[in-house]
Protein backbone atom coordinates (compact mmCIF):
# COMPACT_ATOMS: atom_id res chain seq x y z
CA UNK A 1 0.00 0.00 0.00
CA UNK A 2 1.16 3.55 -0.81
CA UNK A 3 0.19 6.38 1.50
CA UNK A 4 -0.07 10.05 0.60
CA UNK A 5 0.40 11.74 3.93
CA UNK A 6 0.72 15.35 5.07
CA UNK A 7 1.83 16.10 8.62
CA UNK A 8 1.66 19.28 10.69
CA UNK A 9 2.87 20.27 14.12
CA UNK A 10 0.17 22.03 16.15
CA UNK A 11 2.00 23.24 19.28
CA UNK A 12 -0.81 25.46 20.59
CA UNK A 13 -3.56 22.82 20.65
CA UNK A 14 -4.63 21.98 24.20
CA UNK A 15 -8.15 20.65 23.57
CA UNK A 16 -8.18 18.04 20.81
CA UNK A 17 -11.90 17.24 21.18
CA UNK A 18 -12.84 20.89 20.71
CA UNK A 19 -10.71 21.24 17.57
CA UNK A 20 -11.95 18.01 15.96
CA UNK A 21 -15.56 19.01 16.69
CA UNK A 22 -15.05 22.35 14.89
CA UNK A 23 -13.52 20.59 11.88
CA UNK A 24 -16.41 18.09 11.79
CA UNK A 25 -18.96 20.91 11.97
CA UNK A 26 -17.34 22.46 8.89
CA UNK A 27 -16.60 19.33 6.80
CA UNK A 28 -18.76 16.52 8.24
CA UNK A 29 -17.33 13.04 8.67
CA UNK A 30 -17.20 10.46 11.43
CA UNK A 31 -15.07 10.79 14.57
CA UNK A 32 -13.34 7.83 16.23
CA UNK A 33 -10.65 7.43 18.89
CA UNK A 34 -7.98 4.81 19.44
CA UNK A 35 -4.93 4.16 21.56
CA UNK A 36 -1.94 2.83 19.63
CA UNK A 37 1.08 1.19 21.23
CA UNK A 38 3.82 0.94 18.59
CA UNK A 39 7.07 -0.98 19.03
CA UNK A 40 9.77 -0.29 16.42
CA UNK A 41 12.30 -3.05 15.87
CA UNK A 42 15.77 -2.09 14.70
CA UNK A 43 19.44 -2.93 15.05
CA UNK A 44 21.34 -1.32 17.97
CA UNK A 45 22.88 1.22 15.56
CA UNK A 46 19.41 2.16 14.20
CA UNK A 47 20.09 0.98 10.67
CA UNK A 48 16.43 1.02 9.57
CA UNK A 49 15.58 4.32 11.23
CA UNK A 50 18.54 5.99 9.53
CA UNK A 51 17.34 4.64 6.17
CA UNK A 52 13.85 6.01 6.82
CA UNK A 53 12.41 2.54 7.37
CA UNK A 54 10.50 0.99 10.22
CA UNK A 55 9.37 -2.46 11.32
CA UNK A 56 6.40 -1.68 13.54
CA UNK A 57 4.37 -3.94 15.82
CA UNK A 58 1.11 -2.19 16.70
CA UNK A 59 -0.82 -3.16 19.82
CA UNK A 60 1.08 -6.50 19.98
CA UNK A 61 -0.92 -7.70 16.93
CA UNK A 62 -0.27 -5.98 13.61
CA UNK A 63 3.24 -6.09 12.09
CA UNK A 64 4.07 -3.60 9.32
CA UNK A 65 7.08 -2.45 7.33
CA UNK A 66 7.20 1.23 6.34
CA UNK A 67 9.58 3.00 3.95
CA UNK A 68 10.02 6.60 2.85
CA UNK A 69 11.35 7.34 -0.66
CA UNK A 70 11.93 10.53 -2.68
CA UNK A 71 12.29 11.05 -6.43
CA UNK A 72 13.41 14.67 -6.37
CA UNK A 73 9.87 16.06 -6.56
CA UNK A 74 7.72 14.17 -4.09
CA UNK A 75 7.93 11.83 -1.14
CA UNK A 76 6.27 8.45 -1.10
CA UNK A 77 5.42 6.29 1.92
CA UNK A 78 5.24 2.54 1.31
CA UNK A 79 3.48 0.39 3.90
CA UNK A 80 3.43 -3.43 3.87
CA UNK A 81 1.53 -5.61 6.33
CA UNK A 82 3.52 -8.71 7.34
CA UNK A 83 1.35 -11.68 8.23
CA UNK A 84 3.86 -14.38 9.22
CA UNK A 85 7.53 -15.14 9.93
CA UNK A 86 8.17 -16.36 6.38
CA UNK A 87 7.17 -13.00 4.94
CA UNK A 88 9.30 -11.21 7.51
CA UNK A 89 12.32 -13.41 6.84
CA UNK A 90 12.01 -12.83 3.08
CA UNK A 91 11.84 -9.08 3.66
CA UNK A 92 14.87 -9.07 5.95
CA UNK A 93 17.05 -11.29 3.75
CA UNK A 94 16.02 -10.72 0.13
CA UNK A 95 15.16 -7.05 0.28
CA UNK A 96 17.17 -5.63 3.19
CA UNK A 97 20.17 -7.95 2.99
CA UNK A 98 20.28 -8.94 6.66
CA UNK A 99 21.82 -12.20 7.81
CA UNK A 100 21.04 -14.22 10.89
CA UNK A 101 23.23 -13.33 13.84
CA UNK A 102 22.01 -16.34 15.86
CA UNK A 103 21.17 -19.67 14.20
CA UNK A 104 18.51 -20.94 16.57
CA UNK A 105 14.95 -21.59 15.39
CA UNK A 106 13.74 -21.79 19.00
CA UNK A 107 14.09 -18.04 19.52
CA UNK A 108 12.10 -15.25 17.87
CA UNK A 109 12.90 -14.21 14.31
CA UNK A 110 13.71 -10.72 15.58
CA UNK A 111 16.46 -12.05 17.87
CA UNK A 112 17.80 -14.30 15.11
CA UNK A 113 18.43 -11.23 12.96
CA UNK A 114 19.73 -9.03 15.76
CA UNK A 115 16.61 -6.89 16.05
CA UNK A 116 14.97 -5.62 19.22
CA UNK A 117 12.45 -2.91 20.21
CA UNK A 118 14.49 0.30 20.03
CA UNK A 119 11.54 2.64 20.48
CA UNK A 120 8.08 2.29 22.03
CA UNK A 121 5.54 4.97 21.16
CA UNK A 122 2.28 5.36 23.08
CA UNK A 123 -0.08 7.41 20.95
CA UNK A 124 -3.67 8.53 21.47
CA UNK A 125 -5.24 9.24 18.08
CA UNK A 126 -8.48 11.05 17.28
CA UNK A 127 -9.65 10.44 13.69
CA UNK A 128 -12.07 12.24 11.43
CA UNK A 129 -12.97 10.07 8.44
CA UNK A 130 -14.11 12.00 5.39
CA UNK A 131 -15.04 10.65 1.96
CA UNK A 132 -11.53 10.75 0.46
CA UNK A 133 -9.34 11.75 3.41
CA UNK A 134 -8.67 10.76 6.99
CA UNK A 135 -7.58 13.48 9.40
CA UNK A 136 -5.87 12.32 12.59
CA UNK A 137 -4.91 14.38 15.62
CA UNK A 138 -2.19 12.64 17.64
CA UNK A 139 -0.93 13.06 21.16
CA UNK A 140 2.35 11.26 21.73
CA UNK A 141 4.12 11.35 25.09
CA UNK A 142 7.07 13.72 24.88
CA UNK A 143 5.82 15.61 21.81
CA UNK A 144 3.32 18.41 21.06
CA UNK A 145 0.11 17.67 19.18
CA UNK A 146 0.52 16.60 15.55
CA UNK A 147 -2.08 16.51 12.78
CA UNK A 148 -1.83 14.00 9.92
CA UNK A 149 -3.99 13.97 6.81
CA UNK A 150 -3.99 10.92 4.53
CA UNK A 151 -5.66 10.67 1.13
CA UNK A 152 -5.61 11.85 -2.49
CA UNK A 153 -8.03 14.78 -2.57
CA UNK A 154 -5.70 17.79 -2.88
CA UNK A 155 -8.55 20.30 -3.06
CA UNK A 156 -10.09 19.04 0.18
CA UNK A 157 -6.66 18.87 1.82
CA UNK A 158 -6.07 22.52 0.95
CA UNK A 159 -9.49 23.51 2.33
CA UNK A 160 -8.83 21.61 5.56
CA UNK A 161 -5.46 23.26 6.01
CA UNK A 162 -6.89 26.75 5.45
CA UNK A 163 -9.70 26.12 7.95
CA UNK A 164 -7.45 24.62 10.64
CA UNK A 165 -5.09 27.60 10.34
CA UNK A 166 -8.02 29.83 11.33
CA UNK A 167 -8.31 27.79 14.54
CA UNK A 168 -4.69 27.25 15.60
CA UNK A 169 -1.03 27.57 14.62
CA UNK A 170 0.12 24.95 12.09
CA UNK A 171 3.75 24.20 11.26
CA UNK A 172 4.81 21.84 8.50
CA UNK A 173 6.37 18.68 9.94
CA UNK A 174 7.81 17.51 6.63
CA UNK A 175 8.40 13.76 6.39
CA UNK A 176 9.69 13.13 9.89
CA UNK A 177 7.87 10.36 11.71
CA UNK A 178 7.41 10.10 15.47
CA UNK A 179 10.37 7.74 15.77
CA UNK A 180 12.66 10.31 14.15
CA UNK A 181 11.23 13.13 16.25
CA UNK A 182 11.75 11.23 19.50
CA UNK A 183 15.27 10.18 18.45
CA UNK A 184 16.20 13.77 17.55
CA UNK A 185 19.00 14.07 20.11
CA UNK A 186 20.19 10.46 19.91
CA UNK A 187 23.85 10.35 18.78
CA UNK A 188 23.11 7.23 16.71
CA UNK A 189 20.78 9.23 14.46
CA UNK A 190 21.65 11.07 11.26
CA UNK A 191 20.76 14.72 11.87
CA UNK A 192 17.76 16.42 10.28
CA UNK A 193 20.13 18.70 8.34
CA UNK A 194 22.11 15.72 7.02
CA UNK A 195 18.92 13.98 5.90
CA UNK A 196 17.84 17.10 3.99
CA UNK A 197 21.26 17.41 2.36
CA UNK A 198 21.35 13.76 1.32
CA UNK A 199 17.91 13.88 -0.29
CA UNK A 200 18.74 17.14 -2.12
CA UNK A 201 22.06 15.85 -3.45
CA UNK A 202 20.95 12.31 -4.30
CA UNK A 203 17.20 11.66 -3.94
CA UNK A 204 17.60 7.87 -4.07
CA UNK A 205 20.44 7.68 -1.50
CA UNK A 206 18.41 5.42 0.80
CA UNK A 207 17.27 3.01 -1.95
CA UNK A 208 19.11 -0.31 -1.68
CA UNK A 209 20.33 -2.07 -4.84
CA UNK A 210 17.76 -4.82 -4.28
CA UNK A 211 14.92 -2.24 -4.26
CA UNK A 212 15.67 -0.02 -7.25
CA UNK A 213 13.19 -1.62 -9.64
CA UNK A 214 10.55 -1.82 -6.92
CA UNK A 215 10.86 1.89 -6.06
CA UNK A 216 10.77 2.86 -9.76
CA UNK A 217 7.47 0.97 -10.10
CA UNK A 218 6.04 2.57 -6.95
CA UNK A 219 6.63 6.09 -8.28
CA UNK A 220 5.40 5.11 -11.76
CA UNK A 221 2.17 3.64 -10.39
CA UNK A 222 1.40 6.62 -8.14
CA UNK A 223 1.85 8.96 -11.12
CA UNK A 224 -0.80 7.12 -13.17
Amino acid sequence: MIEKETKYRAPNVTNIQELIAKIQAEFGGEISEENQLDEYFDTPELRFTNLRRGIRLRNKKKLEFKSLFYDGNRYLVEEIEITDDKELEKLLTKRLGLKETVNNENISIFKRFGLSPQQVINKFRTNLKLEKLVLSIDKVKGLPVYIEIEGDDDELLNSLEIFIRTQTLLESAGTRGYVNLLYENDPRMISKEDFTKRFSEQPDWNVLDTEKKLVENLFYNIAL
